[in-house]
């Protein structure tokens, strides 16, 4: 008779979706190790990875302190078992073979050479570990399936947001995130990272939660109470971008149910009314005067101006293809725009300028070929969860860095989900599911 621990340990890997021929039987409780131990590495990296734990005020400046070393620590477990995986797993290795993954590894090793010159001290490091990362996440795909990592990143991530609100509204000198704009000062929900990155994080998991809603694998209540939690944590953030962002992404999720009659129905009024008020204001002469008050309304200072220029990103843009311009060729490795933009946000604001200036021009455009594979699995629309991660993430990614972080939060793995998961692997499934992908069609459907 197993005892108790082995019976809970067969119901954990049940919940991780593990293919019929992995399962490990009950007899073979060695077997439950790797895919538990998956898990849990990628719970921590969704929660400690983005992370970034800092008073009002203090710059983005990467140091070897107690946050890089713990960040150190979980990069390294997962790194241990993305190894062990790749070579110990013949479908990891095919999976990793893939074009979506030879493009990620592509625009990572063409940022070696920056990484080498000594510009940043933490680019070589964080060039390795964005490697290592993407055969950890192909990994956890074979081993737990898209819903077992689902799951885990979302425990992860709604940590990261209940701290996040804890530092908030208790320890508010590191909760919350003072920018400012002119000569207004906004706060914003921070803690343990800049907002846009917590508006991510909750982006994702709000996602991940009405997936599993969908599928029947949470109750109404739950997902009304952490639904609702996470829109706000959104909100607080003052992340336009997430905003927008977590709003298409959601409209994606539910595209089957606008497509019904009641769908098409609540559509068609919708726009009959957007356009009767529009042509009221229109008829009224009062067009002009509203559009500068909500402009004013969305803008985080108030300023209509501030939309105009994207709060200042069309100067960052321009900064930062000046700055790629004198080294189109390599790049200057991660780290680097913490530093070359120190007075532009000390960020690119665009995965794509963000790829060009960690490896250069080509990384570039293989990124631009990686943002039309996000819009084909988002138009593909097979997996509908994938779907609307992968919009979100193209979304995200024209106004955001995004991906490709130092250390891989939950914006960058999901990005290496989305790039692989699509992905089909001959052999893999058995006689009933041959020909699908790695999750199963009724998987976060």
């Amino acid at each position: 008779m197993p005892s108790a621990a082995s019976q809970q340990g067969f119901q954990l890997i049940a919940t991780l979706d593990l293919p019929a021929e992995q399962t490990p039987s009950a007899t073979t409780r060695s077997g439950l190790i790797f895919p538990t131990l998956l898990f849990w590495a990628a719970i921590a990296s969704a929660l400690v990875c983005a992370a970034r734990l800092s008073r009002t005020g203090e710059g983005m400046v990467v140091g070897l302190d107690w946050q890089v070393m713990i960040k150190l620590a979980v990069s390294g477990i997962a790194a241990l078992l993305g190894i062990w995986g790749f070579l110990t797993t013949p479908q990891v290795r095919q999976l990793l073979l893939s074009i979506p993954a030879c493009a990620i590894a592509a625009i990572l090793i063409l940022a070696f050479p920056a990484a080498l010159s000594g510009f940043s001290d933490s680019a070589l490091p964080a060039t390795l570990i964005n490697l290592t990362y993407l055969v950890f996440v192909a990994t956890c795909l074979v081993y737990l399936r898209a819903t077992g990592f689902f799951s885990a990143v979302f425990i992860g991530g709604l940590i990261g947001c209940t701290l996040a609100w804890t530092l908030y509204l208790f320890v508010p000198e590191y909760g919350v995130f003072t920018e400012n704009l002119g000569n207004v000062t906004v706060n914003r929900l921070g803690g343990l990272s800049h907002p846009n990155s917590v508006g991510r994080t909750a982006t994702i998991c709000l996602v991940a939660l009405l997936a599993f809603y969908r599928g029947g694998r949470i109750s109404t209540a739950v997902a009304l109470s952490i639904g609702a939690a996470l829109a706000l944590t959104v909100i607080f953030t003052l992340s336009r971008t997430a905003m927008l962002a977590c709003v298409v992404a959601v409209v994606v999720l539910y595209s089957d149910r606008l497509r019904s009659r009641l769908g098409v129905q609540l559509l068609a009024a919708g726009a009959i009314v957007m356009l009767l008020l529009a042509f009221a204001l229109v008829a009224t002469g009062n067009d002009a005067q509203l559009l500068e008050r909500v402009a004013g309304t969305v803008a985080k200072s108030g300023d209509s101006s501030e939309l105009t220029s994207g709060t200042g990103r069309v100067d960052i843009w321009s900064e930062a293809i000046r700055v790629i311009g004198e080294r189109p060729i390599t790049g200057y490795g991660f780290g680097a725009a913490q530093e070359l933009l120190l007075d532009y946000s000390q960020a690119t604001h665009n995965m794509y300028l963000h790829a060009a200036m960690v490896a250069g021009v080509f990384a570039g455009a293989l990124m631009g070929f990686l943002g039309l594979w996000l819009l084909y699995v988002a138009a593909r629309g097979q997996y509908r969860a994938i779907s609307a991660i992968a919009l979100f993430l193209f979304i995200s990614g024209l106004l955001e860095d995004t991906v490709l972080e130092t250390f891989p939060g939950p914006a960058t793995m999901m990005f290496f989900v989305c790039c692989l998961h699509p992905i089909r692997l001959p052999g893999r499934h058995s006689h009933h599911d041959r020909g699908t992908a790695i999750l199963d069609s009724h998987e976060l459907s």
